[in-house]
């Protein structure tokens, strides 16, 4: 089952009065905005043959545990990454700077 809190059943409430012209919701805004905000979710059997799977809204923690961290050793950190495109995007402005001063001396003689 969806929960809305109230904040949201009042925003929705209003835009839904905005949508039909009227500056306040009424009561028929504020029902139709809880049927929108807040819907049911039938409960649907597993298919033949897979009725060992488990349901999805177990709490992470419920079964298992975390394992470490693990580094990939071929690929560079997120600092790493950030770096060098850093220095690509300065190295690019250069080139730019460089041509763009080429072509003002040139045009000057």
């Amino acid at each position: 089952m969806g929960v809305a809190d109230d904040l949201q059943l009042e925003r929705r409430a209003r835009e839904l009065a905005r949508i039909d012209g009227r500056q306040e919701p009424e009561s028929r805004d504020y029902r139709q905005a809880r049927e929108e905000l807040v819907q049911s979710v039938p409960e649907v059997a597993p298919p033949e043959g897979h009725e060992e799977l488990q349901a999805w809204d177990e709490s992470p923690d419920a079964a298992g545990g975390r394992l470490p961290r693990v580094a990939p050793d071929d690929e560079m950190s997120p600092v790493e990454l950030l770096i060098e495109e850093g220095l690509r995007e300065a190295d690019h402005d250069t080139r730019v700077a460089a041509s763009e001063a080429a072509r003002e001396e040139g045009g000057e003689q």
